[in-house]
This record gives C-alpha cells, structure tokens and sequence, in this order.
C-alpha cells in the first residue's frame, strides 16, 4: 500500500476529506468512502498488468474547478496514485497527505 492509502485508511468510512489537484486548479470536498484493492484493467499475464490501492470518494462540493472537467455533486470518483492529488486535507485543515514537493499554504488547507 503507498503512503497516501496509509495516510487514508487511518480514518473511518464518512470522513469529510478535501482534495485538491494541479496547484488547487482542482478542489473537491467529499466523504471517503472505501479503501480497496484494484488493477488497471489490462489482461494479467501482460508486462502493462498493473495492482495497486485506491480509496472511493463521494464529492459533496465543488469548491474550485478551473480544470474544464465537469463534476457531479454525489457522485463516487476513484482516487489513487494512478492521477494522484496533490494534497488531501481534513475538514479542519489538518493535512492528511500532500505530494513530495508540493507546499500547502493557508488559503489551500482552510476548510469549506
């Protein structure tokens, strides 16, 4: 499991995360809803095979979308190191998890 799923699965099913993605061009507030085991949908027995973790994520607010991708309130999104965020927060602020290298100020970390 990488270090972001470890950073993750210390808390329950129901906690209010905020994501955000690409110097917070992208900034979802949602509810983690399950850690569990996948693959990248090619065959097994090819060199492109590819397991790894990743959590469910039920996205209660669009906070900040200026990435041309819509997003559906309610709806479940995968979240893994596969397109991984830059920085995951609790609704407190409390910062969960950020990417190597990427620096959180204080207006990316307040809470919705």
């Amino acid at each position: 499991m990488d270090e972001m799923l470890k950073a993750v699965s210390r808390f329950p099913n129901g906690t209010y995360l905020k994501i955000e993605w690409a110097d917070a061009r992208l900034s979802l507030g949602g509810i983690l809803d399950t850690v569990y085991q996948t693959d990248n949908g090619k065959p097994e027995n090819t060199v492109s095979f590819r397991e790894y973790y990743a959590f469910a994520f039920r996205i209660k607010q669009v906070l900040r979308n200026m990435s041309g991708t819509p997003y559906t309130v309610n709806s479940l999104m995968e979240i893994s190191m596969e397109a991984p965020p830059t920085g995951i927060m609790l609704e407190s602020g409390e910062v969960v998890w950020q990417r190597f290298g990427e620096v959180l100020g204080p207006e990316d970390i307040s809470a919705p």
